[in-house]
């Protein structure tokens, strides 16, 4: 398919296939997603503005100077993206999705959400995510530095690393056993 007009309110896409394609200067109202696959797409200037995507294919997308507002994530496979260029307005709640392999560095992540998803291998590095909800999570391998984790609610989070000499985690909420783990960076014997 191709999107021929600047501008789609209220539009629903199903089964649509952009794999490997372009998305540039294009906004979504209000639109839903749903089993589509962008595989690879280059999303550059768009606006996504209350949108859905549900059970779609957002592997390795390329994202310039795109903007997220109140969009929401679920049962999606979003490997291996770089979130570094989108804009400053980041606003989505993640659901259910496979995150593996994504880059989070110098994003304010304040107004996101994270709820039982795979983030494996996922580094957060000088990022915003202060009060954020990141319940649920499998986190192995994952990688947090220099980030605010202020406030931040990892409640039922697993296999995360944090050290806690690196990051800011002040009134962090943390579940047990896994908040164990934030001893490691202390290099001191638990017996």
């Amino acid at each position: 398919m191709e999107f021929k007009t600047e501008s789609y309110i209220d539009e629903s896409f199903e089964e649509l296939s952009l794999i490997e394609g372009r998305l540039e200067d294009k906004e979504f109202s209000n639109c839903n997603f749903k089993y589509c696959d962008f595989t690879k797409t280059m999303f550059d200037n768009c606006f996504f503005d209350e949108c859905t995507f549900e059970q779609c294919e957002l592997n390795m997308i390329g994202i310039t100077k795109s903007t997220f507002r109140k969009c929401s994530v679920t049962e999606c496979r979003a490997l291996g993206i770089d979130w570094e260029k989108v804009s400053t307005s980041f606003m989505i709640d993640f659901k259910y999705s496979i995150l593996n392999h994504c880059v989070f560095w110098k994003v304010d992540l304040q107004k996101c959400s994270f709820v039982s998803c795979q983030m494996k291998e996922t580094m957060f590095e000088h990022s915003l995510l202060q009060k954020v909800k990141l319940v649920d999570n499998d986190f192995e391998g994952a990688s947090f530095k220099n980030c605010d984790l202020s406030g931040a609610d990892f409640s039922q989070s697993q296999n995360y690393f944090i050290d806690l000499t690196q990051n800011k985690a002040k009134k962090a909420i943390f579940s047990m056993p896994e908040a164990i783990a934030l001893l490691q960076s202390f290099d001191i014997v638990i017996q």
